[in-house]
């Protein structure tokens, strides 16, 4: 009669082994111009939708689906920091704190969590951990980076759609002459946190988003494509994500 042979665990098992299947949602930066549609794209994602917004960005975009009887929550944080104010690294710290607050409450309960801006989250981390306008030159960014990494990473551990939407500005060649480009505003190494790399255009009135970085079960195929009018948040989903259906984006 056969002895069974005793199950020999493996060092390793002390590890969780990866998962098989990606989870279908879509972790992303949106970058462009003003007026290139990407408040009214992160609009279209699944809802419930929560935009933490710094700029009022949402007004004239989301009303339209609102009357459609989408559910669609606006946080405002009222973040114009002028040189003259009052213990403006106070209001930093304030502000910068409830930010926090919300999002772990958003991304732990809405299907899509968006900040608007991405740009003006990094300036306002930045006032409350150093204070006033060019206080953080020569300054230890560590801290701040931190900061910033850990907010943007934590949609990472639910289920949640993310979007952090990114400002362009021009691009200097030399202090006296612009290049004609743009490059991004914000923080540096959010593209790389992100799972997904969007530029928004419009060029005659029409509108396009261009897939960059991608991850996802088909993001080879969907890197460098462009998509183009009409589309929405399902279209760039049903791109990364070929088994799915629309019915899983609304």
């Amino acid at each position: 009669m056969a002895t069974a042979r005793a199950t020999v665990a493996s060092p390793l098992d002390r590890f969780p082994l990866a998962p098989i299947a990606a989870v279908p949602r879509i972790l992303a930066v949106s970058c462009g111009d003003i007026g290139t549609g990407k408040t009214h794209f992160w609009a279209t994602a699944p809802a419930p939708i929560v935009f933490h917004s710094f700029d009022h960005g949402t007004e004239g975009v989301v009303e339209s689906f609102r009357e459609a009887g989408k559910d669609i929550r606006v946080v405002e944080y009222e973040w114009t920091p002028a040189n003259d104010d009052d213990d403006l690294q106070q209001l930093a710290i304030r502000l910068r704190d409830k930010f926090i607050e919300d999002i772990k409450i958003s991304v732990a309960n809405a299907r899509t969590v968006v900040i608007d801006k991405e740009t003006a989250m990094w300036n306002l981390f930045r006032y409350a951990e150093f204070g006033a306008p060019k206080g953080d030159v020569a300054k230890d960014f560590d801290k701040v980076n931190a900061l910033m990494r850990k907010y943007i990473h934590i949609p990472k551990r639910y289920t949640c759609n993310f979007g952090c939407i990114q400002d362009v500005k021009e691009e200097w060649v030399s202090q006296s002459k612009k290049s004609g480009g743009f490059q991004r505003a914000g923080f540096r190494e959010t593209p790389g946190i992100m799972n997904i790399d969007l530029w928004h255009e419009r060029k005659n009135g029409k509108f396009t988003v261009t897939v960059g970085k991608g991850r996802g079960p088909n993001a080879k195929a969907a890197q460098d494509q462009t998509l183009e009018e009409p589309f929405d948040f399902a279209t760039l989903g049903m791109m990364l994500y070929p088994e799915s259906e629309e019915s899983d984006w609304r």
